[in-house]
């Protein structure tokens, strides 16, 4: 197993997404992701989008190293 300068960036990036995504469900009312505006929604979505090709990018990585 070995865990690399791009697994440990992956993981930070996932999780700040993480946190950033919470923080904007905690700033909704009722703390409800339908109840975001449009352009929240967008920022959620895109967020989102970006955070699953960062989980894929490392789950390559962990395959070849054998991690997984």
């Amino acid at each position: 197993m070995a865990i690399g300068i791009d697994k440990h960036r992956l993981a930070f990036e996932i999780m700040k997404i993480t946190f950033q995504m919470e923080d904007m469900i905690k700033q909704t009312p009722n703390s409800l992701l339908h109840e975001m505006n449009n352009n929240e929604y967008v920022r959620y979505t895109d967020l989102l989008k970006r955070k699953s090709a960062m989980i894929d990018e490392l789950q390559k990585l962990m395959l070849n190293d054998g991690d997984l």
